[in-house]
């Protein structure tokens, strides 16, 4: 019993791989959601298609601006 198996392995080639293959599997999901003020009521949400699009428009960005190919750090 210890040695079963819970869930299939899945590796990512990177992580464009992951972002795409998550959308493909889990597409009009929630991915997030969050107050635009910790004081509001309404609570927005963000499925995992919006996510992927907002990514790919950070990665073309970060394209033009000639950061591809280097590293780089988001926060």
């Amino acid at each position: 019993m210890k040695n079963d198996i819970l869930h299939k392995k899945v590796e990512y080639y990177d992580m464009r791989d992951l972002v795409e293959r998550a959308c493909e599997t889990y597409k009009d999901r929630n991915i997030y959601s969050y107050r635009e003020n910790p004081h509001d009521k309404e609570i927005k949400y963000v499925t995992f298609s919006e996510a992927r699009d907002a990514i790919r428009a950070l990665a073309t960005e970060l394209r033009s601006r000639g950061v591809d190919g280097k590293h780089c750090v988001l926060i």
